[in-house]
């Protein structure tokens, strides 16, 4: 009965400390998911500040329509497009 009890025992401190250990693990992970998050929502806002001043700086649509930099213009709004899917 008493070798029950101190296996039960080890037992349950072996638990505990495991427990510990992964609730302090997951806080860490809440931890740097939260500042991944931040820098994605923050890359969002400074992507679409540049896409807004390229759309401001090409208002007669010369630099969109160009063959050479047209591609680069659209590539940059398939980013931002894909950007606010994955980012809601």
């Amino acid at each position: 009965m008493i070798a029950l009890a101190v296996i039960l025992s080890v037992l349950l401190s072996a638990t505990s400390i495991v427990i510990f250990f992964l609730v302090k693990a997951l806080f860490i992970q809440m931890k740097k998911n939260n500042i991944y998050e931040r820098w994605i929502l923050e890359f969002k806002a400074d992507a679409n500040f540049a896409y807004q001043t390229m759309k401001e700086l090409d208002d007669k649509q010369i630099f969109s329509k160009d063959d050479e930099v047209g591609v680069a213009f659209k590539e940059m709004v398939d980013l931002l497009q894909k950007l606010n899917e994955r980012s809601e």
